[in-house]
């Protein structure tokens, strides 16, 4: 070691300051990129170039970024070492380790440095994994020597400059997209041995594992300034924002949580507004590297989709507009999440965004479609890995919002394959509040106190078959939730504020519907009896009528205090649903309780027709109606036809076939429905008559 520092002195001061000089003119004689420096490749001297673009990382072309005497000698070293003297690689290791510099060599008389780790695109930032080519292991500590990332950028933003930070250490600050323990990836990841380190940069690859297209694979575009150009006739405007955003995290949210964080969203939304006044999204020709990058647009997929919740729960408009606004901002939206390309590099605000789509999509009447939709969401979820129980987090608290996410995502799925009758793909066991439901003293709040019912639910997809015995064990579990959840949800009278009522009636609403649906094996004619089960059938049938009569009464009593039942499809589902039961069940549909119930929702549903009919916009020219799906209009419909013929337990004289009562049968229902009313009535005679 003393022979090594004879041979190599400590260089004088004047030596230092002349390697500066020499140093700082040749980078300020770099014309190219820094990725084509170190590729040795050329480039056209734009910004970004077409070299970068053509290789699918434009967001880090950049002309500012410098690498630093050290690291260039380290790797060059590192380069020759492998063929070079004894002595040679020993002067590599001191000149990595050690404080001092010598003069530059020429780096033509060196090996080849090998590829860099090249990044996939912008949308693998704060949201999003990273998707990696072939990389290099640092030959030093990056943190205890200079680096060009050190260096101010000055066109870049604070996203670039992190997706750099990524690009340049190995192991990646982020996972990759989830492989599970069936993959030859994970196995290659779990060893230690150098050549499996080295086949795991490459394997995914070549083993067609890792996405490589940079834009979406089904749309035209292939350049960066043609997707900036197709975002920039998309992107929401300032009126939009003003008119349609204020309202959903009031009250929309709060009673469907889809979203990570809604203060991170409020504060999208005012970087957003922030930008379009600066004029950063106005100019097609001008590219900014921020917004244009696939991180960026999936935010603005994200801002798209909330606002296409708010005009959907809109009071201003009417039926058709709210319609046509808010299918305009999910289609806006969907082209967004293409443009971020959402399939090959999936992010969480796409899944949100997706969980919106859905929702909106559903509650506009089109519930099969947000059904296939589902199926997208819950399999981009998957491949982010969020149905993992223990998700790998910096913070708690961002791997409890990815766990909510996923529950989220559960209840989505269970409740439109329950409503349909289909098979589900999330399963019960994938739950991430799994232990929390399981501690039995621990209170529940809103939110997980209807992850309970998605269990319950969930329980029930899962039965091969369906049994008193089931029932009733099921019934006990959704009980057992509803008893540890927070006093307000309980009674509405320790309620402190509207919010907390409305929680309160939309936990009566859900968790008596699925109680109701819990006991459907006794409210069919086919139900078996025998006399060890008569007194379980007699527990559910008083239990099925008590949850059908709590769930039109909770539903009656929320409509009073806002819009948002009349516009939930979920909840509309669920009155429709238990009103039709009661006046076809033999049970109930004598029953005078019953009668008055159902006449409460034929009212209601009636008068909000009848007003929104009086704009003239209730079906549009083309014969569409935007405000209910065809079979909540035939349920309606149904629902008249059963009240018209159902006996009358008053002095008020019966209502003729041709002529609805007043105020309960104000509204004709048959006129959405054209010739479709001719099966329902046939379907209605029939059951009368039997």
């Amino acid at each position: 070691m003393s022979l090594q520092h004879r041979q190599h002195p400590e260089p004088s001061p004047r030596q230092v300051e002349i390697d500066r000089v020499l140093r700082l003119r040749r980078l300020s004689q770099a014309r190219s990129c820094y990725p084509c420096r170190q590729r040795k490749v050329k480039c056209d001297h734009e910004h970004p170039c077409q070299t970068c673009q053509k290789r699918g990382h434009p967001e880090i072309c950049s002309y500012d970024v410098g690498v630093s005497l050290e690291q260039r000698r380290g790797r060059r070293v590192k380069g020759a070492a492998a063929g070079a003297a004894p002595s040679r690689a020993g002067r590599g290791r001191e000149t990595v380790g050690g404080d001092s510099e010598d003069e530059p060599r020429a780096e033509s008389s060196l090996q080849p440095r090998p590829p860099r780790r090249r990044i996939r695109g912008a949308g693998a930032g704060a949201n999003g994994p990273l998707e990696s080519g072939p990389s290099v292991t640092p030959t030093h500590n990056t943190a205890d020597s200079p680096s060009f990332l050190d260096t101010p950028q000055t066109s870049h933003s604070t996203l670039f400059r992190q997706q750099d930070t990524e690009a340049a250490d190995w192991p990646p600050a982020r996972k990759e997209l989830y492989q599970g323990g069936s993959s030859v990836l994970t196995m290659l990841h779990g060893s230690a041995d150098s050549p499996a380190v080295e086949m795991r940069r490459k394997a995914g690859p070549v083993l067609g594992l890792h996405n490589t297209l940079e834009f979406y694979p089904f749309m035209k575009l292939k350049t960066l300034q043609e997707r900036w150009a197709a975002l920039l006739k998309i992107i929401p405007q300032r009126q939009e924002v003003l008119r349609y955003f204020p309202s959903h995290g009031a009250t929309i949210y709060p009673l469907n949580p889809v979203l990570l964080d809604p203060d991170d969203l409020e504060s999208a939304f005012c970087d957003y507004l922030s930008a379009l006044d600066a004029g950063e999204l106005r100019n097609p020709d001008v590219v900014s590297p921020k917004w244009v990058s696939k991180v960026w647009i999936s935010r603005i997929a994200l801002l798209l989709a909330s606002l296409a919740t708010s005009a959907h729960y809109s009071v201003m408009q009417s039926p058709r507009k709210r319609a046509e606004h808010s299918l305009d901002f999910l289609q806006r939206a969907f082209d967004a999440l293409c443009l971020a390309n959402y399939v090959l590099h999936p992010s969480l605000d796409a899944v949100q965004t997706l969980l919106i789509i859905g929702t909106v999509l559903q509650d506009v009447g089109q519930s099969d479609g947000a059904w296939v939709m589902m199926g997208t969401t819950v399999r981009v979820a998957q491949a982010l890995g969020l149905h993992l129980q223990s998700v790998s987090e910096q913070s708690e608290d961002g791997a409890k919002r990815k766990r909510s996410l996923w529950d989220t995502v559960c209840r989505q799925d269970c409740l439109l394959s329950l409503c349909h009758g289909r098979p589900h793909i999330a399963s019960r066991q994938s739950l991430a509040t799994r232990k929390i439901l399981s501690n039995p003293d621990r209170p529940l709040n809103f939110a997980e106190t209807l992850y309970g019912m998605v269990s319950v639910c969930t329980g029930i997809l899962e039965l091969e078959k369906t049994s008193c015995e089931s029932s009733m064990k099921l019934l006990a579990e959704l009980d057992g939730y509803l008893s540890r959840a927070l006093p307000y949800l309980q009674g509405r009278e320790k309620c402190a504020n509207i919010q907390q009522r409305y929680e309160a009636l939309t936990v009566q609403v859900q968790l008596s519907w699925a109680a109701s649906f819990l006991c459907r094996p006794v409210l069919t004619t086919s139900a078996v009896t025998s006399s060890d089960q008569a007194g379980v059938v007699q527990l559910l049938k008083a239990r099925a009528k008590e949850s059908l009569m709590d769930t039109a009464r909770a539903f009656i009593e929320f409509q009073a205090l806002s819009n948002i039942p009349i516009r939930t499809w979920s909840m509309i589902h669920a009155v429709l649903s238990a009103t039709i039961l009661l006046c076809l069940w033999e049970e109930t549909r004598c029953d005078q309780e019953s009668r008055d119930v159902l006449q409460r929702v034929i009212e209601i549903f009636s008068r909000a027709a009848q007003a929104d009919d009086e704009t003239g916009m209730m079906v549009d020219a083309t014969g569409t109606n935007h405000w209910l799906s065809m079979n909540h209009t035939r349920a309606l419909v149904a629902l008249q036809a059963a009240l018209q013929k159902a006996p009358a337990f008053d002095a008020s004289p019966p209502s003729s076939p041709g002529h609805p009562a007043e105020g309960a049968m104000g509204y004709d229902f048959t006129a959405l429905l054209g010739d479709g009313y001719v099966f329902i009535a046939c379907v209605l005679q029939l059951s009368g008559s039997r």
